[in-house]
């Protein structure tokens, strides 16, 4: 576990620390080793900056997409299993690799514009309409990778292609296994015409995360039983006997399809 470079400023200098356990590290076999992983980050940043930039799909808002395949940079690079974070951390992880990519400095110390747009601002733009991004307990990219654990498709399907949808279920640490988004997808596949569509606007969607937190609570008596103790047949019976459709359907600002 040689651990991981962290870059910061100093008297306008530019310092490349070696960090393990969260801790500094002076050892020269440490910083060897953090060393050639600072080169893998680099690419697997680029990579993602230019599939983030170029890649889009008509059905899908550009939003999501991003952080879809941001999320699959990270997942096909396999960077969190390098030998050189072994034991690390993996909030502390996501830490490092957000600072090197807000400082934009590659591993060779020139200046990479790019990566600064592959996290959402914490601060607005002066005079822009964007939003400031929310603090949150989890990571931007730790979401997005997670986000990639299903298929572009299956995921804009599973989340209406919000990205709010995205994060609001990621909060409920029950709900996160892959499992239950496959049944979830099986769910809105089965509802009649239009339902789904409309179950996936942010205010349905968030009542139907309260009703599954409600069958599989975080805590409690309730919750020795989680989704990945069920298999896919009985879990997608689950959902629709613990689901009060009606009710996330009344949340919907989209009229019902007309019957006939």
């Amino acid at each position: 576990m040689p651990g991981i470079l962290r870059y910061r400023s100093s008297n306008g200098d530019l310092l490349a620390q070696v960090f393990t356990r969260g801790r500094h590290s002076g050892l020269p076999h440490h910083f060897a080793a953090a060393d050639n992983l600072d080169r893998r980050i680099d690419s697997v940043l680029d990579q993602a900056a230019e599939q983030g930039s170029s890649t889009s799909h008509a059905s899908i808002p550009a939003a999501f997409t991003k952080a879809w395949v941001i999320g699959k940079a990270f997942r096909d690079s396999r960077i969190l299993e390098d030998e050189s974070l072994m034991g690390e951390d993996p909030d502390f992880i996501w830490e490092v690799l957000a600072n090197k990519a807000a400082m934009a400095i590659r591993h060779d110390g020139s200046f990479e514009a790019r990566w600064g747009d592959l996290r959402p601002p914490l601060e607005p733009a002066v005079g822009t309409p964007i939003r400031a991004r929310k603090p949150r307990k989890a990571d931007h990219w730790a979401r997005c990778t997670w986000l990639a654990e299903q298929s572009h498709a299956d995921a804009g399907e599973t989340f209406g292609g919000l990205v709010t949808n995205v994060w609001n279920m990621y909060d409920r640490t029950p709900l996160r296994p892959l499992v239950l988004r496959r049944a979830l997808l099986g769910w809105l596949a089965q509802l009649p015409s239009g339902s789904a569509e409309r179950v996936t606007e942010t205010k349905p969607f968030l009542d139907l995360l309260k009703q599954l937190s409600q069958r599989w609570p975080a805590r409690g008596l309730r919750s020795a039983i989680q989704p990945v103790h069920y298999g896919m047949e009985d879990l997608l019976a689950e959902i629709d006997r613990c689901v009060d459709l009606s009710r996330i359907l009344a949340e919907s600002s989209k009229p019902a399809a007309a019957v006939g």
